[in-house]
Order: C-alpha cells, then sequence, then structure tokens
C-alpha cells in the first residue's frame, strides 16, 4: 500500500494576494478551477495518459541482502461526471493498464516480468454544501467507491499480472476551497477504508485483514492569465498497519506503512470554455517494515513514484 517519494519543490505560498477583485474572472472559471464544480445536467469528461517510475529498495535483516526493483508502463484514465443538480455530481473512473514491465534485481541475478488489464470501476458522488457555481469560497463532501470485481493477480516471471484490486476501496472527503483574485486555494482532509481481499501470484496468495488511513491533500494555484495556470500540491498520508496472511510459507506479515507523502506540480492551459490540457509531474515517497511471525527476517522497504500524467478535459 506504499507507494512514494520526495518533494522537490516550494509548495504553499500562503499570505500573498496578488489581487482581491471580487469581479476576477476566475471566480466562475468552472473548467480551469482548482476543484471542479458541478452544473445541472452539464457533463464532465477527462482522458488522462500516464507513465508511472517506480522504485522499491528492499533490505533483509539479518543478511543485510538487499533486492531493487523497478517498475515502468503507461497508463490510461477515462473519467465521467455528470451534474444531477448545481450541486450534486455523480461520476465514473476506469483505469487500463497498457503496459508494465518490473524488473528485480537481486544477488546473484535478475528477474522480469509484466502486468497490464483494466482495473476496477470507481463509482464517484458529491455534494456542494457551500457556495453556488461562482464565487469565492465552496465546500463539499464527496465518496468514492472502487468494488473488487474478478480475481486479482500479481505478475510474476512465470505469468503476466493483470490491474484489479483485491479489496474494496471506499475514500471519504471534504474539499474547502477558495478564489483570491488570481490565486486558489485548496484544503481536502480524507480517510481511505480498505476491506480484506486476496492477492494471487503462481506460487502464493496472501490475505489482507481491513485496514484505513487518513490523509490531508493542500493545493495552490496561481493563474498567469485566463488561459494559462500552474499549481503547486502537496498530500500526506498518515502511517498505518496491516496484517497479511501468507499461503506459501505460512505465516502473518504485518507491515507498518510510514508517512506517505506526494508532491506534485502542474501547468494548466484552457483552450476555451470547454476544453483544458494539462500536465502533471508528481514524486511520492514512503519507508514499509515487515515484521513475520514465524521469525523470517524483516524487510525494510523505500517506495519512490515519479509519475508524469497528460489529462485532456471536455466539458458540455
Amino acid at each position: 500500500m506504499a507507494k512514494v517519494a520526495i518533494v522537490l519543490f516550494t509548495f504553499f505560498i500562503s499570505g500573498v494576494v496578488f489581487a482581491e477583485d471580487s469581479s476576477s474572472p476566475f471566480e466562475d472559471n468552472v473548467i480551469n478551477a482548482l476543484h471542479y464544480r458541478s452544473a445541472a445536467h452539464a457533463f464532465y469528461t477527462s482522458l488522462a495518459l500516464a507513465t508511472p517510475i517506480v522504485r522499491t529498495d528492499d533490505v533483509w535483516a539479518g543478511s543485510g541482502q538487499t533486492n531493487h526493483y523497478s517498475t515502468s508502463g503507461l497508463t490510461a484514465t477515462l473519467t465521467f461526471n455528470y451534474g444531477i443538480t448545481d450541486a450534486i455530481e455523480v461520476g465514473f473512473s476506469e483505469n487500463y493498464l497498457i503496459s508494465s514491465k518490473t524488473t528485480d534485481d537481486f544477488v546473484g541475478g535478475s528477474d522480469s516480468y509484466s502486468s497490464q488489464g483494466a482495473s476496477n470501476p470507481t463509482l464517484m458522488f458529491s455534494y456542494r454544501f457551500g457556495g453556488k457555481l461562482t464565487g469565492r469560497e465552496f465546500g463539499s463532501i464527496y465518496v468514492d467507491v472502487t468494488p473488487a470485481i474478478g480475481k486479482q493477480e500479481n505478475g510474476t516471471p512465470l505469468q503476466s499480472g493483470n490491474n484489479l484490486n483485491a479489496d474494496n476501496i471506499v475514500t471519504a472527503g471534504l474539499n474547502w476551497y477558495c478564489v483570491n483574485g488570481m490565486q486558489e486555494h485548496l484544503i481536502n482532509p480524507y480517510v481511505v477504508y480498505r476491506t480484506s481481499g486476496t492477492y494471487n501470484n503462481s506460487t502464493n496468495s496472501y490475505t489482507n485483514n481491513p485496514y484505513a488511513f487518513i490523509g490531508l491533500e493542500l493545493n495552490y494555484r496561481y493563474h498567469v492569465n485566463e488561459q494559462f495556470a500552474v499549481t503547486a500540491g502537496l498530500d500526506v498520508q498518515a502511517p498505518f498497519e496491516v496484517t497479511y496472511n501468507n499461503s506459501n510459507p505460512s505465516n502473518t506479515q504485518t507491515n507498518s506503512d510510514g508517512p506517505e507523502v506526494i508532491a506534485t506540480f502542474s501547468a494548466n492551459y484552457k483552450f476555451s470554455s470547454s476544453w483544458l490540457l494539462a500536465g502533471t509531474l508528481s514524486d511520492s515517497y514512503s519507508d514499509v517494515l515487515s515484521t513475520f511471525n514465524d521469525g523470517t527476517n524483516n524487510i525494510s522497504s523505500q517506495y519512490q513514484t515519479i509519475n508524469f500524467t497528460l489529462t485532456g478535459v471536455h466539458t458540455y
């Protein structure tokens, strides 16, 4: 469950207001807003292409053996949102892993394996309780549900993996968002709950116990002009523990995930009131300590994910 990396840029510019004009065009700039605001019977669609690069280092206690994992790939995510009313929005998102290759370098050799396929769908609901379509302050609550559909398979040197979740995922949170002239600020506290699920590969299966964690996301956007905007973001997820019951060997593994930090920087260009193109670079980091109940050597892992995403948005 850990995936993330290092913050390499300065994030939040607080207390500086470049303009306080209440007639700022960014107050009704829905498509290029930090937080999209639904309108009754309006569609919001996006297509995102991402190229994740994941680096993992595992260090085995006692022996000091180190495994280096490197994963690269290409994913496409299609999202549809629909405004039932000006305040209520529903949505659907589906991710397809076009290709993914993982290389495992260890003492004495290396292995590689691949994964591809469709993800489980995500169903989305949000309700804006504060603010209207235009204005300077907005508040909304949201719930996203990703059900586990189909059998999850991890990639191994003996078989290709798929892109399915083993567990059901529920994310709920609150967005509070404001516009100050050329600037926008968003704060998003949230909680993620994951049910029990069984992960499979050619030699082993393991089932996780249910677990949950909380997070806090902050975003700042500055509009250079009416078409072009830049955004910095920081997402911090609190530490948590999750237990896995392995079948081969038969033991119990407890993963203690440290704080997960995700930093993002993006640039948006609005071609028209209904078309937008965005490029986003993210870098994330976390540590995980895995302990076993049968005396197996503990494993200390460091995860880093660098991701570049190109997103096209259309509203109608």
